[in-house]
């Protein structure tokens, strides 16, 4: 997530015309606090000041992130789930959201 394109080429093929057939594909964001980064300075350069900027770029986060998943549902074959994650090389962090959603996605009927 910390590219201006979070959705490369081959991903936006792989979602459109090839698909899995029955496996469930599950998405991670990583990376995704450099998101705040990236709306921390775009809105310090619009002149916000550090309150304004504090209240702003979690906002700013979560509308992108509902954009690219957005985009994602849109295509033919849509991964079955999706995981956002975050500062991974803290090591008190751990997957469990990943664990949740896989969990979700490898229901009965799935396995």
């Amino acid at each position: 997530m910390d590219d201006d394109c979070p959705i490369t080429y081959a991903e936006q093929q792989f979602f459109s015309e090839s698909g899995t057939g029955k496996v469930p594909v599950v998405v991670v964001f990583t990376k995704c606090e450099a998101l705040e980064l990236k709306a921390i300075i775009a809105l310090e350069d619009e002149g916000c000041d550090f309150d304004e900027t504090a209240v702003k770029a979690p906002m700013y986060v979560e509308e992108k992130l509902k954009t690219t998943h957005k985009i994602l549902e849109a295509m033919k074959y849509p991964p079955k789930g999706h995981v956002y994650l975050q500062e991974l090389d803290n090591p008190e962090k751990n997957c469990q959201d990943l664990v949740e959603c896989i969990a979700v996605v490898l229901n009965s009927s799935i396995l």
